[in-house]
């Protein structure tokens, strides 16, 4: 629930947030927050089958390493049915893990694909509400990319979020 306050709240990063429910982030950045800390706990110690080494995607470029998963943000399009005044959004993730065993590793490509998407696909499921920042959590298609040149696989598992805003401010959640 949300209620539209018509003064200016409290100052933000970017912009003057509005009501009383504004976050110091905009909610696509507190949900993109949190699918990497739901990544980072795809642990053995937490009873998946790998650990994962979980970050967000810079441009800086991302190591390939083994079982290194980065977190991209790839699409955001808006739902047509929102409820008055608010917006509402399906944000769109990709999570790719490199998959580069040691070459006296005898597992299957195949296997560490399937077990990783698995693990990840699990894990997002935990909270489909995305800490109370979101609508709902799907998962969607993914798909492996396989390079013999350069001798690694990644497995990319897609999730979309569906989330809703104050029509006048994406700082603030209208869940």
């Amino acid at each position: 629930m949300f209620s539209i306050n018509q003064g200016f709240g409290s100052n933000h990063l970017l912009t003057q947030g509005f009501g009383i429910d504004d976050n110091p982030l905009p909610v696509s950045e507190l949900i993109a927050q949190n699918i990497l800390t739901t990544v980072q706990t795809v642990t053995t110690a937490n009873d998946y089958n790998y650990t994962l080494m979980a970050a967000r995607h810079t441009r800086g470029g991302d190591p390939a390493n083994h079982l290194a998963a980065y977190i991209v943000q790839s699409n955001i399009r808006e739902a047509t049915d929102a409820p008055y005044n608010t917006k509402q959004w399906y944000l769109t993730f990709e999570i790719g893990v490199y998959i580069i065993p040691e070459q006296s590793d005898t597992t299957p490509i195949d296997t560490y694909c399937n077990v990783v998407k698995a693990d990840i696909e699990q894990a997002l499921m935990v909270d489909r509400y995305r800490g109370g920042n979101a609508l709902d959590t799907q998962i969607r298609a993914g798909y492996t990319v396989t390079d013999e040149g350069l001798q690694y696989d990644i497995v990319v598992v897609n999730c979309e979020v569906n989330y809703r805003t104050a029509e006048i401010n994406p700082y603030q959640n209208a869940r």
